[in-house]
């Protein structure tokens, strides 16, 4: 998947102490946590990548702390209908335009979301996505809730502790969502003071990928080519 070029020094965790504040009223309670920095971010208006002034998180102030959104965490985003599922996506840039606080992502399809018609080989369960490539931008005043997506494994491993002991409850959300292998530990997204832990009922998984331009269910997106593209 693609990602946006960095033209600046991204800010240090320690960083993370600075709040900048917004208007609660169009970014629904959600403001920048962090230091600002200069960034090259896609914009799915012009087609390019453009300079954006960007912030590696936000934060919203809960019942019993801050929810906490980061750049590649995963979100759930306010769906068009009333009593429709949430929209899924990946964070990839957090980025201000004008007063308005901006997310820059890539969507999560569920299954009934596809326009697939071909019966797909394995069972398709009511926690899978499928990842794409399809980009987007919008006000994070949709930003409902951080979540969390993790592959088949992890997620069989998850459902299988939680057979075992039999409640959600009795389990630390950081022993849900395994973590980072030890070589990207240096990598791995720091907490904010006050964070809350993730709902662990907000836990999918992703397996496969929709090529959203041929309407297609893969295993595995197909490399783009100028053919591709048209």
């Amino acid at each position: 998947m693609r990602t946006s070029p960095v033209t600046g020094n991204s800010p240090s965790i320690s960083d993370w102490s600075s709040v900048v504040t917004s208007s609660d009223e169009t970014n629904n309670g959600w403001e920048w946590v962090g230091s600002p920095y200069t960034a090259l971010v896609y914009s799915v208006e012009s087609g390019k990548y453009v300079k954006r002034r960007c912030f590696r998180g936000m934060r919203r102030q809960d019942d019993g702390g801050y929810t906490v959104v980061m750049v590649r965490d995963c979100v759930f985003l306010l769906a068009g209908e009333e009593n429709e599922p949430p929209y899924l996506g990946k964070v990839t840039s957090l980025w201000e335009k004008g007063d308005q606080m901006m997310i820059s992502l890539l969507w999560f399809y569920r299954p009934e979301h596809t326009e697939d018609n071909r019966p797909i080989s394995d069972e398709v369960s009511d926690d899978e996505l499928f990842a794409s490539r399809h980009q987007d931008e919008m006000s994070v005043a949709c930003v409902e809730d951080r979540c969390h997506v993790v592959t088949y494994s992890e997620y069989c491993r998850a459902q299988a502790r939680l057979r075992r002991d039999g409640a959600w409850l009795k389990h630390d959300i950081r022993r849900i969502v395994p973590p980072l292998p030890a070589a990207t530990k240096r990598r791995s997204r720091p907490r904010v003071r006050g964070e809350v832990d993730t709902d662990p009922n907000n836990v999918f998984f992703c397996r496969r990928v929709y090529d959203v331009k041929m309407r297609r269910v893969l295993k595995s997106l197909p490399v783009p080519t100028s053919l591709y593209n048209e």
